[in-house]
């Protein structure tokens, strides 16, 4: 984080790997998604439903998992998620019909990129995310810039990675 003060017991190798590496911003996106609107009404378990084109994946989070996984959730994402915007526009209606208050980066959903689980305690994992899914807050989703998913992939799963994003990360979530 440039120009931040932060962890000042760090050996001097890993205090240059931060003053010399580039932001993660420079090699892709981190954007958040879906925000909850009644679940029980929205998100179904894999064999709740009988496939069709009305629910889409959701990655959602879920336990340490890294590679792939954690994606038994469906969501109701019939045309684009009129039901879920309009059901935003009626339970909060000093939004003034500004859905995008729970669903942010909507140009994202759908596109493949890695998804990782906020809510990591001691460990951070990432999964690949398949073409046609969608992602929510709680499983907030990475976009390569290069198109080299699998490499940054790699990256996030190291134990260097998982370090440095532990020395970094004051809390049990892995924020935006």
């Amino acid at each position: 984080i440039p120009g931040n003060p932060w962890v000042y017991w760090i050996i001097e190798s890993v205090r240059k790997i931060f003053n010399n590496a580039s932001t993660f911003n420079n090699i892709a996106n981190i954007k958040l998604g879906l925000s909850a609107v009644d679940v029980f009404r929205f998100n179904k378990y894999l064999w709740e439903v009988h496939k069709n084109t009305k629910w889409k994946p959701l990655m959602k989070g879920g336990g340490f998992l890294r590679w792939y996984g954690n994606n038994t959730i469906l969501t109701n994402w019939y045309e684009n998620g009129v039901e879920v915007k309009e059901e935003v526009i009626y339970r909060y209606p000093y939004l003034k019909g500004n859905y995008k208050f729970k669903i942010r980066d909507e140009q994202w959903l759908c596109k493949r990129g890695l998804t990782y689980t906020n809510l990591g305690g001691s460990s951070f994992s990432a999964r690949l995310m398949p073409e046609g899914s969608l992602f929510d807050d709680t499983g907030p989703a990475i976009f390569s810039n290069t198109s080299d998913d699998l490499f940054i992939l790699g990256l996030l799963n190291s134990s260097l990675a998982n370090y440095l994003l532990l020395l970094i990360n004051p809390s049990i979530h892995f924020q935006k």
